[in-house]
């Protein structure tokens, strides 16, 4: 984006430090609020576009959303290049990266999973949704507490901000047990997504229930994923999701820092890309498509040439592939078998987001 750039002073407050994050419709730049005084993250996007349009009001919408579990949104600067100015988590990584150790063991599955339907639930009750929800947008801080981003926002970037609000419901709800199933065994179970982990195991048309990948499920989050996800049930709202898994644990119940492997059936796979070094706020930039629906079929770019920042891993081709990825009948289908994606090289440092 040449309008944004290290050294730029957006609405003479917030200075630009560097990228963090690259989209084809979007950055993330690590800044500091110069008024206050703390690092902050803005999300930039160009203006006068139906998209931009769209997530200058999805933003402020998510603003008025108080709840401790949901990426607060700090400030929106309309103008040729909007921003919307969003809060650092210091030291914060993705579960997506948290995976990379493998699946957690299921009180921890339980509890993160809770957290972050609490947090969508929240979201809800103000009539937002999601929509494009995977590991990804799941953020666990050093001491263990969940937080949820892009609420509203993404989808509307990505041109999803008029999906009936029964077919987001429905999405969030399937997303959030692809959440738990991701967090029980290490790989993610919904087609159309690329939430930077293997995919999961497909026998007759259907995922492999997760008590058949690892060895420390969850019994509740184990029939949620049967019912949503092999037998077409389920939930259809984050309130369901999170009642089903009440009573959740109030605290982490392992060290998410260390190497806490737990026991699996299958072994785990490597994510998509190991970590990269960390800046001074323990942020991580991760390449490898850092989008929920990132080189799905779909009608957002291709993807960026080669040699460019996008191709080298950030979000490129990113998110729109949840158009053709079922969305009609509020379904994300069972993921066919793929291939683990490749390692993607050595990042670059970054500071006042989450590893990415």
């Amino acid at each position: 984006m040449r309008e944004i750039g290290p050294g730029t002073l957006i609405a003479g407050r917030y200075a630009v430090s560097h990228r963090i994050q690259q989209h084809p419709r979007w950055e993330r730049w690590a800044a500091y609020d110069t008024s206050v005084g703390r690092e902050v993250v803005a999300l930039t996007v160009v203006g006068g576009t139906p998209a931009a349009a769209a997530a200058v009001d999805a933003a402020r919408r998510a603003a008025g959303v108080a709840d401790p579990r949901l990426v607060r949104v700090l400030d929106v600067i309309p103008g040729p290049v909007f921003a919307i100015i969003e809060e650092p988590l210091i030291g914060a990584r993705t579960l997506t990266k948290t995976l990379s150790l493998g699946g957690l063991p299921g009180d921890e599955a339980r509890r993160i999973t809770g957290e972050a339907a609490m947090a969508l639930d929240a979201a809800a009750a103000r009539g937002l949704r999601h929509v494009v929800l995977t590991p990804r947008n799941v953020l666990l801080l050093p001491d263990g507490a969940v937080r949820v981003r892009g609420v509203a926002v993404e989808a509307a970037l990505l041109g999803l901000e008029d999906t009936p609000a029964a077919v987001a419901s429905r999405l969030d709800a399937r997303s959030l047990v692809g959440v738990g199933y991701a967090a029980l065994t290490g790989r993610w179970p919904l087609a159309g997504a690329d939430s930077g982990l293997p995919r999961a195991p497909v026998v007759g048309g259907a995922v492999v229930a997760p008590d058949e990948l690892a060895a420390d499920v969850c019994p509740d989050l184990d029939r949620l994923a049967r019912d949503t996800l092999i037998d077409g049930a389920g939930p259809i709202t984050a309130a369901e999701v999170r009642a089903a898994l009440r009573p959740c644990p109030s605290g982490p119940t392992i060290d998410l820092t260390g190497d806490r492997r737990g026991p699996s059936i299958l072994g785990s796979s490597g994510i998509d890309a190991p970590a990269n070094s960390v800046g001074a706020q323990g942020v991580s930039v991760f390449p490898g498509g850092v989008g929920p629906y990132a080189g799905a079929a779909v009608p957002d770019p291709a993807g960026a040439p080669a040699g460019s920042v996008a191709s080298a891993g950030s979000d490129a081709g990113a998110g729109a592939g949840l158009a053709g990825a079922g969305l009609a009948g509020a379904g994300l289908a069972a993921a066919p078998a793929a291939p683990t994606a490749p390692t993607a090289a050595a990042g670059s440092t970054s500071t006042a987001a989450a590893s990415v």
